[in-house]
């Protein structure tokens, strides 16, 4: 985990500095960060294990645009994520409780990703038990 956030940052670094400048910059809420942090380390797993393994892709180019469409879908600019996640990190209790909360998040999106499905109740043995013992007298 912490190789991952350690990833994490170096890329949302990259990102910022790729990134063309835009008018003022805005914190995003915890909330928003938790979600665009979780989406992004799953961004880095798919760039790492699936889009790396193409080799005629230029690897740094697929991951830069793999962050830039998780930026775009929250619709959160590059530099309103770094000038919030620099808040984040010069305040590291408020620091670990993002990345606790973030952690948590993702726990709780894979126990639904991974929940056993529920079947619905079978309605019709009831009725299929009653018409045998009918036909049965």
């Amino acid at each position: 985990m912490r190789h991952a956030m350690k990833g994490l940052i170096l890329v949302a670094t990259a990102i910022c500095l790729l990134a063309a400048c835009k008018g003022g910059k805005h914190e995003l809420s915890e909330g928003q960060m938790k979600q665009i942090m979780w989406d992004l380390s799953r961004g880095e797993a798919f760039h790492t294990y699936y889009l790396v393994r193409d080799s005629a892709r230029n690897a740094d180019s697929a991951a830069m645009a793999v962050y830039a469409k998780i930026l775009a879908f929250h619709k959160v600019s590059a530099d309103d994520f770094f000038y919030t996640l620099d808040i984040y990190r010069n305040d590291p209790k408020r620091y670990r409780i993002l990345m606790d909360s973030v952690n948590a998040y993702g726990s709780k999106q894979r126990e639904i990703l991974f929940a056993p499905e529920e079947t619905a109740a079978d309605t019709s043995a009831p009725k299929v038990r009653k018409q045998i013992r009918s036909a049965n007298e």
